[in-house]
């Protein structure tokens, strides 16, 4: 039997379900750590992995690419993590079409932005939100955004490039997290 350390499958059915391809090896050692980088282009061949629920590809080197909006159809993930892999541009909305998600990193890529944040309202399982470093300064709405979750206990916005009368508003955001957390 053929094992792989980074894939996933069910014992009974042989589908793969989870694809753990970030880079495993330490960030601070650059050129050792390069030799171990995927990059290129992302496949729409990974749709047809219809049970994928887990996919890291965080850590890697896409070289500015956008992310895939193909990857908005992949309807049974419930983690996806692409901090660290170096995508570009628009985070796309059609990642709002992942209902089933409870983690989502796509922190410390840079040059990601986000003109408007109104897709992130159809994710309302998630209880990760990960997006240091993702210029959001042309999301006016972003408050009202973050604070429409029931079931999320983790939010990362360091350097997301937030005008500081809108960062003054984290205060009532926490407090909403705090209130949410209590009546669940």
């Amino acid at each position: 039997m053929v094992r792989w350390e980074a894939v996933r499958c069910n014992n009974v059915t042989g589908r793969v379900f989870e694809l753990h391809l970030g880079n495993p090896y330490d960030t601070d050692d650059l050129e050792f750590n390069s030799k171990f980088e995927l990059g290129g282009e992302i496949s729409p061949a990974l749709l047809e992995l219809e049970f994928l629920s887990y996919l890291n590809l965080s850590l890697n080197d896409f070289g500015g690419s956008p992310i895939p909006s193909f990857l908005g159809s992949m309807g049974s993930l419930r983690y996806l993590d692409l901090s660290y892999a170096g995508f570009g541009g628009l985070v796309p909305h059609q990642l709002g079409n992942l209902s089933t998600l409870r983690h989502l990193d796509l922190g410390s890529n840079s040059g990601l932005y986000v003109e408007n944040l109104g897709w992130i309202s159809h994710l309302a399982f998630l209880k990760y939100l990960g997006m240091d470093r993702i210029d959001l300064h042309r999301e006016v709405h972003w408050l009202e955004s973050m604070s429409m979750f029931p079931s999320l206990s983790e939010l990362h916005l360091l350097g997301c490039e937030l005008d500081s009368n809108m960062t003054s508003s984290l205060g009532y955001v926490a407090k909403q997290f705090g209130t949410n957390k209590k009546e669940s």
